[in-house]
C-alpha cells in the first residue's frame, strides 16, 4: 500500500508540475517545491518521531547527529538497533525476529510491545548503515575525498575503522 501511495504521488507530481510550470513560471514553481519538500520532511520527522512511520525513525539520529546532538543521536539509534532487542533470552522471546535484522516496525501496543515486524523486505538495513557510518561516526566518502565529522558520545576514548578504496587501504583512529 506504502509503495502504490508513492509511485502514485510521484506520477501525479509529474503530470501537474508539468502542466503548472507552464502557467505560473519556474522560480515559483521551484519555491512551491521547497515549500512542499519541508513540509513532507517535517510531516514525516514528526511521524517518526510518535512511532506512525518506523522506518522514517532511522532519519531522527542522522537529523540530530547533523545538529550537533550527539546524545540524543545515539539515544534514538539506541532504540531501533535490533542488537539490543536480542541480548537476553527474554528480550529474544519478545522481540521475536531475527536480533540481526533492521525491523520496519517495533510495535508499542499491548499484547505486542516490543515485538518487531517487517524484516529483511524493507530498506532499514542499508538505512541504518549509513546512518551509523556517516551520521555518528563520521566517516563519508565523496569521489576522491574522505571526510571524518563523528559525532560520538564523550564516553568513547575513540574508535579505529579499516577503509579498503582499489589497492589502497586506510587505517584511521579517531580519538
Amino acid at each position: 500500500l506504502w509503495f502504490m501511495a508513492v509511485s502514485s504521488g510521484y506520477m501525479l507530481g509529474n503530470f501537474l508540475s508539468g502542466r503548472f510550470t507552464q502557467r505560473i513560471g519556474i522560480d515559483r514553481m521551484m519555491l512551491y517545491g521547497c515549500a512542499i519538500t519541508v513540509l513532507g520532511g517535517t510531516l514525516c520527522l514528526g511521524s517518526a518521531i510518535s512511532g506512525f512511520l518506523a522506518p522514517a525513525t532511522l532519519f531522527v539520529p542522522m537529523a540530530f547527529a547533523a545538529l550537533g546532538d550527539t546524545q540524543r543521536a545515539w539515544q534514538v539509534m539506541d532504540l531501533v538497533n535490533p542488537l539490543h532487542h536480542g541480548r537476553t533470552a527474554d528480550e529474544v522471546a519478545t522481540y521475536k525476529v531475527e536480533p540481526y535484522v533492521a525491523a520496519a516496525d517495533v510495535y508499542a501496543e499491548p499484547p505486542h510491545v516490543g515485538r518487531g515486524g517487517w524484516t529483511w523486505y524493507t530498506g532499514s538495513a542499508g538505512w541504518m548503515y549509513r546512518v551509523g557510518l556517516e551520521s555518528l561516526l563520521g566517516f563519508r566518502v565523496s569521489g576522491a575525498v574522505l571526510r571524518m565529522n563523528p559525532c560520538i558520545p564523550r564516553s568513547w576514548a575513540g574508535f579505529e575503522i579499516t577503509y579498503r578504496h582499489r589497492s589502497a587501504h586506510y587505517a584511521i583512529t579517531v580519538e
